[in-house]
Formats: structure tokens, sequence, C-alpha cells
């Protein structure tokens, strides 16, 4: 079932080699967003929601769209991957070999079978270890030459650290069932984790938690990104407890042709990051 299908009339398969492909992923749908370089525009987005019961059922469903989809099945400038999960942590920079990466992960993770491990820097003196399904590693990686994988947290690093909060400022992500906050002050990381969530109730907990764990007062702005509604019961309590919860907005540098005027722009702009991430 589609969910989403907008393609703007300045595609061209013959200019995708000008074009970045993000794939954003999990149990839960998929979603691709297609950035022109040239002209500095979002031209593609298509979305499924749905529920798979194994990482193999979604690579079929997601091999099977990718077929099916002309605009899919052309070579791009680059592809960017990300598979939402919450099988990522952060490490000192100094943890460089796949031996370390399995052994560091099995401690804070029980194992899991077929899995790919991959890192990347985040920031000076630290790098984000990820892991995601081997089955959907192998099959995007053959279908598209280097395609690059980015671990879940990344889009939002990239967005904080753009941007200079003088009061800390806490990110608040959901994508279905994983829940990720991060903390930011004067571009820094302060706190990043991620949480199984069932509904908004889980979400409350969580983030009420984490602001008694490190102390933050109601000062404190939340920013809201993913697919979080304005309207709510989760953004009408937190506004309960802070005085700044806003939405995220897209980079204006970015134009889109894909923005709407529903209000609810930040559900999109964690794969609008991804697909600019390199």
């Amino acid at each position: 079932m589609i969910n989403c299908r907008i393609i703007d009339d300045l595609f061209e398969t013959g200019n995708c080699k000008n074009y970045i492909l993000s794939i954003q992923c999990s149990l839960n749908g998929f979603s691709f967003l297609v950035y022109d370089t040239i002209s500095g525009k979002f031209i593609a987005h298509i979305e499924n929601e749905a529920v798979f019961s194994s990482p193999y059922e979604l690579k079929k469903e997601l091999e099977l769209r990718i077929n099916s989809e002309a605009i899919l099945n052309q070579t791009y400038k680059r592809v960017v991957v990300s598979y939402q999960n919450m099988r990522f942590i952060l490490v000192p920079a100094f943890v460089d070999t796949e031996d370390n990466f399995e052994k560091i992960l099995q401690t804070v993770f029980d194992k899991e079978s077929d899995e790919h491990l991959a890192s990347c820097d985040v920031f000076d003196g630290a790098r984000m270890l990820f892991a995601l399904p081997n089955v959907l590693f192998s099959m995007l990686s053959k279908k598209y030459t280097d395609c690059i994988f980015i671990a879940p947290p990344m889009p939002l690093i990239r967005n904080g650290l753009a941007n200079c909060f003088l009061q800390p400022t806490l990110f608040v992500a959901r994508f279905s069932d994983l829940l990720i906050l991060i903390l930011f002050h004067e571009k820094k990381v302060h706190f990043i984790n991620q949480f199984y969530v069932k509904n908004d109730t889980d979400c409350l907990y969580y983030i009420l938690n984490t602001a008694s764990q490190l102390k933050l007062d109601m000062k404190t702005n939340l920013r809201i990104f993913g697919k979080i509604s304005r309207k709510s019961v989760l953004v009408s309590m937190l506004q309960g407890y802070f005085m700044n919860v806003e939405f995220a907005s897209t980079d204006k540098r970015f134009a889109s042709s894909l923005s709407t005027n529903d209000g609810h722009e930040h559900f999109l702009i964690p794969q609008i990051e991804l697909t600019l991430c390199e």
C-alpha cells in the first residue's frame, strides 16, 4: 500500500547522476527521498507504512518496491540508507576494528545473527557503532554501487551540530516504535539515548525521566522531529512541563517542492538531513 507518492515535474531520469537518493527503513515501513543537487530541491518522496515480521520480509517488500518504481532503478550520484533500530552506541574514536565493534555491541545488546556491523565518525573523539540486518545490507549494496549506511541518530546530530543553542535543547524524535533523545548545548552533544515505545504515554515517561536524570528545568528547549502530531496528547502534556516546545523546520537553504502547509513539516526533516549526510 502506497501512503505517499510525490514526484516533481523537475525529475528527469537522465539527470539522476546529479541526484541523491535516501532510503529510511524499519520493520514499520520505508521511505525514499530524492534531492537534486543542481536545483537544490527535494523532488521525489515515496513512503509506505507497514508492519513486517522480520528483516527478511522487509527486504522482500523493499526489493519489490524498488524494482517496480522506474525512478528507483537509476544510477544516482549517491545513495544514503538508514535502518531505524536501537542497535547503535556512541564510543570513543579509538575503537576502530570490527572485532571491537562486535564485543562492545554484545555488552550492550543481545547478540543477533546475520547482521552487518558498521561505524561512522560523529565528532572529534567519538564515533557511532551500529548494526543492521545483513539481508538488507547485501541487497541494497548490490542494487546501488557505493551505497552509504548511516546510524539512525546521525541525521539528528547533523542538524543539532549545525546550530548553536545557548540554552540546553533536547531533540525529541519518534520513528514509529523508536524514540531518540539527544541533548545539545553550545554545539556539543551532552546526551544521547534511544527507547522502544508503544504510545504517547511511553514517550512522555522517557522524556520526563531523561529530563530528571539530566537535571533539566522547564526552561529547557524541546525540539520535535519525526512522526509526532502537533495535536497529539504527547505534545499537549509536554507543553505543561516545558516552556519552549517547538517543531523543527526545514533549513531555508534547501528549497523543497514537497513541503506541505499542514503543520507537519517536522515529519520529514530527519530524512532530509539523512539525504544530505556524507
